[in-house]
């Protein structure tokens, strides 16, 4: 997976405009946010999430994702903070 992602992030840093690119860019990274999340890594997620965003800003699967990952990162600190 982290082949493609370079490899697709080579080619639409070139070419943003390129066939599919972009699509198929996010989808690299929204599977690899839903693999950490799946794993546990609930910031890694995000991060992969955030970058889906930054190749399709308008993308509403990855601003979903984002959204509750937030929130729970948001009820996380709140358990951790009052202890």
């Amino acid at each position: 997976r982290e082949e493609a992602v370079r490899y697709w992030e080579l080619v639409w840093s070139a070419d943003p405009d390129h066939e599919n690119v972009r699509e198929l860019l996010a989808q690299e990274y929204l599977a690899t946010g839903m693999e950490a999340y799946a794993g546990g890594g609930l910031r890694q997620a995000v991060a992969s999430w955030e970058q889906a965003l930054r190749v399709d800003p308008t993308d509403p699967r990855a601003r979903g994702y984002l959204e509750r990952a937030h929130q729970q990162l948001s009820r996380m600190e709140k358990i951790v903070g009052s202890r």
